[in-house]
């Protein structure tokens, strides 16, 4: 049975999941461990599409070994220059959900200029900026910026409103991980209730967001994961390399999990 995985776990995950915090389901409603041998697309939707400076491409994640990359590489553009290639994967068309526990076991591969993140969006983020309890709310639960972080740094942030100038609503937290680079996996976690916002990392409590400081989303959202290359001073002369490279940036993802919210 698939799960969305929902009861069967195939094989021992790679990470070992953090307890899950009082307040939500013990059994997720969302479960997926990556364990075959290529990306289920009864789950996931490939993004595609230029995004700053890459070209979003299906090839660039794969699947093997209990987990998903997702990479960023080098190559020949179509106009026969050089070009970068990202990976970007959604649920935006097969799962989307309000509330609960949102957990990820993540590792990436520290390049200049990556940029990579586990996120939840809004389909509808911006429709009403005066409602954007309604419209939804960005969540940025692991996020290295390109920027303005070292290997061991990440962001959780918020956007609401849409993107425009004027009406674009951002709040963030800078957290530093000692061995956030070290090749292991470490889990961010999300808590989203109808009254604040939790993020966690490891399972520690790293941020917490109340109801006085952002609206608190009601509308149903949608995972992602990608790389991203926003930086362009930044990227390497020769760039990272074919698909497989040493040279390639990238993020592993061990799973993703979502339990729901007990309503009390």
């Amino acid at each position: 049975m698939r799960s969305y995985r929902l009861a069967f776990l195939l094989s021992i995950p790679i990470t070992c999941a953090a307890q899950i915090p009082a307040g939500f389901g013990a059994t997720p409603i969302f479960d997926e461990e990556f364990n075959g041998s290529s990306l289920d697309t009864s789950v996931w939707t490939y993004r595609t599409g230029v995004r700053d400076q890459c070209l979003q491409v299906p090839n660039a994640v794969t699947v093997a070994h209990g987990y998903a990359r997702i990479s960023i590489y080098s190559g020949e553009g179509d106009d026969g220059k050089p070009a970068n290639y990202c990976g970007s994967i959604t649920t935006k068309d097969h799962f989307l959900h309000s509330y609960g526990y949102w957990e990820a076991a993540v590792r990436y591969q520290y390049q200049p200029a990556i940029q990579c993140a586990w996120w939840i969006q809004s389909p509808t983020i911006g429709r009403d900026v005066d409602d954007p309890q309604r419209s939804g709310v960005e969540f940025d639960i692991f996020e290295h910026t390109s920027g303005n972080l070292k290997p061991e740094g990440f962001d959780h942030a918020l956007h609401w409103n849409g993107y425009k100038q004027g009406v674009h609503k951002p709040l963030g937290h800078n957290g530093t991980l000692r061995d956030l680079n070290d090749g292991k996996f470490h889990v961010f976690g999300f808590g989203w209730t109808p009254g604040a916002y939790t993020f966690y990392v490891n399972g520690q409590v790293e941020w917490t967001v109340t109801s006085a400081e952002a609206p608190i989303s009601a509308a149903p959202e949608f995972v992602i994961l990608d790389v991203e290359l926003p930086a362009r001073a930044k990227v390497p002369a020769g760039g990272y390399g074919p698909l497989g490279s040493p040279q390639n940036a990238y993020l592993d993802v061990d799973y993703v999990r979502v339990y729901p919210y007990a309503k009390r």
